[in-house]
């Protein structure tokens, strides 16, 4: 379901369907929009040469004109309000290397995340970081920031290094201040590249209009305030932007916008998203925090896959094939009964499973018309971000858990009691 401008517009699946059909239309809008203005010259031209004795079609005439008029007037203002214009500061000295991590590792509450984490990191790359919740991404990421110290190893940053961070928590918004004073604090220009550009300019560029000035911080919506954070963070100078979950509450044209501006962006981006299609569109690389196996519970390795998430996916796929985890569950789910015959009758484990599996699904229905219920309300999505992601994590789980257990019992269901 699309909302844009007021009307609510819905599309058949893929996703694909419906960044086709948004173009579609915009390109009929544009088009319609070049035939009102030809229209409204040919208008004028009457309008301007003035009119005979009035009568009641001349009237209606002037008066379908002068409509025509603020209609066209209203849909250019639209028109030139729907992309967001991002531009970003320019490090003078890139320098060669970023940051070099020697040996890196992090523990949290004597807990290991993660540890032996070595990297140079050069200009010119964007890093998309995956991993599960509470692995060590956005530990890794305050590490970068300087703001956490690493349990093991060493962080060097570059001699010309400047960090940047972009929070989905927008920390650095004093929500009692106003646009204004968020951006330029002192006067009414905002400085960037060495231009200075009126404040009513700068605000335009990120879909705010020029009396939202004076508008308070606490005043916008979440979508307002993350482009407010991307127009405060990019008039700043630096060569390493951090980005924790950039794309939430952005509609997909300022996203577009966003990717645009860091696939030109000259320095380094490590970006933390589940935004798979954004990942596949700006990375370059990815560093997955995997799991490792043994006796290290819960800490993660940090691999590092050249590509975008595609690339990590099907190769994370092929891994899955070749390991002797995969070939034995493989070998296990073909082995067929030693008669070699199809079971056609439950023996007595079989008929436990099945007297026991239609409590075991309605259980677990229960749980998925909570979880559907409770991120319908969507306070969870504006109270606690994490705890919306684990739901939607488990909501998936169920979904795939009690699929197969219907696959299970109609096969029990199948063999004669």
């Amino acid at each position: 379901m699309e909302l844009s401008r007021g009307k609510l517009y819905s599309h058949e699946p893929p996703f694909a369907n419906y960044l086709e059909n948004k173009v579609v239309r915009e390109l009929i809008e544009d088009r319609t929009l070049h035939r009102r203005e030809r229209l409204v010259v040919s208008e004028l031209v009457w309008l301007r040469a003035g009119t005979p004795a009035r009568t009641t079609k001349q009237n209606a005439r002037i008066d379908r004109a002068y409509a025509l008029m603020d209609q066209v007037a209203q849909d250019a203002k639209l028109q030139a309000a729907k992309r967001l214009e991002l531009e970003m500061a320019q490090s003078k000295r890139l320098g060669s290397t970023i940051l070099q991590f020697d040996h890196v590792g992090a523990m949290v509450s004597e807990r290991l995340l993660f540890k032996d984490f070595s990297l140079k990191v050069v200009p010119k790359q964007r890093y998309g970081i995956l991993g599960r919740n509470g692995c060590g991404k956005s530990t890794l990421l305050s590490i970068i920031a300087g703001r956490v110290l690493p349990t093991y190893g060493h962080l060097t940053l570059g001699k010309n290094t400047a960090v940047l961070e972009f929070d989905q928590q927008r920390e650095k918004l004093d929500q009692n201040a106003t646009l204004k004073e968020a951006l330029a604090h002192h006067g009414d220009y905002v400085s960037i590249n060495g231009q200075n550009i009126h404040i009513a300019s700068y605000l335009e560029k990120y879909l705010f209009s020029a009396a939202d000035a004076n508008r308070r911080v606490s005043t916008l919506s979440g979508g307002e305030q993350n482009r407010l954070l991307l127009a405060k963070l990019l008039r700043e100078p630096a060569n390493c932007l951090l980005l924790d979950e950039p794309t939430n509450d952005l509609d997909v044209t300022s996203l577009a916008a966003l990717e645009e501006t860091l696939l030109d962006y000259m320095g380094v981006v490590f970006v933390v998203s589940h935004d798979r299609r954004f990942l596949d569109r700006v990375c370059t690389s990815i560093l997955a925090f995997e799991p490792r196996s043994g006796p290290g519970m819960g800490e993660s390795k940090i691999e590092i896959c050249p590509g975008n998430y595609s690339d990590y996916f099907n190769l994370r796929a092929k891994l899955d094939v070749l390991s002797p985890k995969a070939s034995k569950a493989s070998k296990k789910t073909q082995e067929k009964p030693k008669d070699g015959k199809k079971r056609t009758r439950r023996g007595f484990k079989e008929e436990r499973e099945f007297q026991g599996i239609g409590t075991v699904i309605e259980g677990l229905e229960e749980e998925r018309a909570v979880l559907h219920r409770e991120i319908s309300e969507g306070q969870i999505f504006r109270s606690d971000r994490e705890l919306m992601q684990a739901k939607l994590e488990r909501l998936s789980a169920l979904d795939i858990e009690i699929e197969r257990l219907y696959a299970r019992w109609q096969e029990l269901m199948d063999m004669s009691g």
